[in-house]
Parts: C-alpha cells; sequence; structure tokens
C-alpha cells in the first residue's frame, strides 16, 4: 500500500471510514504510469477515476440545490464548476497529503512535484474507492468534507456576484431572522427603480431595465454595505 498520512488518516477517522476497509485502496492512490508492465491495475484506477468523477459532480450538484434554492441553473453549474475544477481538486488533494501518499511512475517523480492533473485524479478514485467500499452516503460525506474550505471560498466569492438576492437573504435570514424586503417601482421611461430594506434600513438602491434587474443590482448594492459593516 502506498504511504499512509496523518491528514488523509484523520478526515477517514472523522468519518468512520477504515483505510484498510476501502476496496482497490492500493491502486486508487496508485497512478497509472506507474505500472508500466501492469495493464490491469492502471486501467483499474482510471476505472475508479471515472466512478469518483461521477460521485464528486453528483455530491456537490446535490448539495448547491439543496443550500440554493434561489440559484438558477446556470448558476448552479458555474458554482459546481468552480467547486470541482481539476485545480480545486488537485488544492484539496495537497492539503490532504495526496502528493506524498500516492505512488506515481519514475518518469513523472523524476520531473519533481507531481502535478495539479495527477493529483486531482488521484483525489477521484480515492472517491470512487469509498464509494464501492461505504456506498454514496460516505462517500458524499468525504467529499464535502475534504471540500469544505473550497465550497466555502465560492460560497463567498461567487455567489454574491451570482446570485446576490439568494446571498443576501440567506445572510440577512441568518442574523435578523426576517427576509429582505424590496420596493420595486416602474418609471415613466418604462425603467425599474428598486429598494431593498433590511431591518427597516434602506441597505440598496438600483435602476434596472427589467424588475429582476433592478432588485438584482439592488441586492448587491446592499451587500456591499452590508460587507462593509461586518455582516
Amino acid at each position: 500500500m502506498p504511504g499512509k498520512n496523518r491528514a488523509l488518516l484523520h478526515i477517514l477517522s472523522q468519518l468512520r471510514i477504515k483505510m484498510g476497509d476501502i476496496k482497490h485502496i492500493s491502486i486508487a492512490l496508485t497512478h497509472p504510469s506507474y505500472y508500466v508492465d501492469d495493464r490491469v491495475k492502471a486501467r483499474l484506477n482510471q476505472r475508479l477515476e471515472f466512478l469518483g468523477d461521477a460521485v464528486i459532480d453528483l455530491t456537490i450538484s446535490e448539495y448547491l440545490f439543496r443550500h440554493y434554492p434561489e440559484a438558477d441553473e446556470g448558476t448552479l453549474t458555474i458554482l459546481k464548476s468552480n467547486i470541482v475544477s481539476k485545480t480545486k481538486l488537485a488544492r484539496c488533494g495537497r492539503k490532504i497529503g495526496l502528493e506524498d501518499t500516492i505512488r506515481v511512475g519514475k518518469s513523472v517523480r523524476s520531473k519533481g512535484r507531481i502535478n495539479d492533473r495527477i493529483i486531482a485524479q488521484i483525489f477521484e478514485s480515492l472517491t470512487g474507492a469509498i464509494f464501492l467500499s461505504y456506498g454514496l452516503g460516505k462517500a458524499s460525506d468525504y467529499v464535502l468534507y475534504s471540500l469544505k474550505d473550497e465550497i466555502a471560498q465560492v460560497r463567498n466569492k461567487c455567489l454574491a456576484e451570482l446570485e446576490p438576492r439568494g446571498t443576501l437573504q440567506m445572510l440577512v435570514e441568518r442574523k435578523y431572522g426576517e427576509k429582505p424586503k424590496y420596493i420595486t417601482v416602474k418609471t415613466d421611461d418604462n425603467m425599474f427603480i428598486s429598494e431593498v430594506f433590511v431591518a427597516d434600513r434602506c441597505m440598496g438602491k438600483a435602476r434596472g431595465n427589467s424588475k429582476k434587474e433592478a432588485e438584482k443590482l439592488a441586492a448587491k448594492g446592499a451587500l456591499t454595505k452590508l460587507s462593509y459593516e461586518g455582516l
């Protein structure tokens, strides 16, 4: 079995997953470049990667669907792509010590630092192996636990821009226990002016070509103002 590391073992123990009980764990943590003369094992690693990719995709899709009911399909797609990109998976993989745990071929190791693509692939193959041994529930727990920082980062940086109304509502409900209130009127020149109130204070005002656009821009302004106030 490839080398063990404390970070990965800690995550697995938190989720009550025993590394020794994970089927194909050795192959999952071994890049195909290592199996120069064993195409069967190399192919199994790639199959685990394929399976893990599907598990990660489903897990993050379900998480976003449940946690951001105001986000439309396009917004959910963008958010998901930001979380499950190879760069983000690789960053997560390095954080849990995969670079020092996995086995790779001499040609890869001789280049020094293992590239992001390989780290991301191993993260996916490990996810696939956990799924085979423990089912979707545990595999999803592993994905969400491992990617929690990436999920938070995307939420903070992307959602306010892509779905400001939903983000504002989430923050306001958390702090004040109520929803933001919008007052939107149509002007004589067929434009819309929207004001958004939080705890009876006007926190944002904007003008748009439609009611939806005006309220979205007002919510964005409110988020900016609230960020200065430390919400």
